[in-house]
């Protein structure tokens, strides 16, 4: 966050996102707000000529769209000519902040069980050496990947306390739960889907 705050080269600071995905997944929440239905995944101002359906999930949609009802609305209050692409650079911000926060806690709580409660906040440091992750989570980036990546986590926490036997059936319910919603996110999540059934069938035999 402070990387991107005082990095003269950030997106943040020059006041632009990552990926033309994170641009197209706005598109899609303006158009949400402005009455397209939840179901209805056309995105007729993408292409005049030809009217595309995306394959994209709206369940992504609903923080985006929350948080910039929630700025629309102080800025009607407090009477700021603000537009609304300027309200969502703020969204942008904020929200992988929010996803990154819950992916520390995360592994904070992976970590638990292997090094105990004194210690588990250090497997935290080994975050930002995982780039590629890091990026999911940068503050502009806003596509979905950063949720699948959550889900997977999740379920690994949830296989974790199976196989240490805490709550099991629990702990079973949760990980298919998790897997589930990433599913719905994106189809990126096969492969963990694969590891996961793997380690699950292990369980089970031994």
């Amino acid at each position: 966050m402070l990387s991107a705050i005082y990095n003269p080269n950030s997106y943040f600071n020059h006041w632009i996102m990552p990926d033309s995905d994170d641009y197209t997944r706005f598109v899609q929440v303006f158009n949400w707000l402005d009455g397209q239905s939840w179901f209805d995944m056309r995105m007729p101002n993408l292409y005049q000529q030809h009217v595309i359906s995306m394959h994209w999930a709206r369940l992504v949609d609903i923080p985006l769209a929350g948080l910039l009802l929630a700025f629309e609305s102080i800025a009607h209050l407090l009477n700021w000519n603000t537009p609304r692409t300027g309200l969502a650079m703020l969204v942008a911000f904020i929200i992988p902040c929010i996803l990154l926060f819950v992916l520390l806690k995360l592994v904070r709580a992976c970590a638990r069980p292997l090094l105990g409660k004194r210690w588990a906040g250090i497997a935290c440091l080994m975050v930002p050496l995982a780039i590629q992750l890091v990026f999911q989570f940068s503050p502009m980036r806003v596509d979905h990947h950063a949720y699948i990546l959550l889900g997977a986590g999740l379920s690994f926490y949830a296989l974790q306390n199976m196989a240490l036997g805490i709550a099991p059936k629990r702990m079973a319910i949760l990980a298919g739960a998790a897997i589930g919603i990433a599913m719905w996110n994106g189809a990126e999540i096969l492969p963990m889907l694969l590891g996961l059934g793997i380690c699950i069938t292990l369980l089970m035999l031994f």
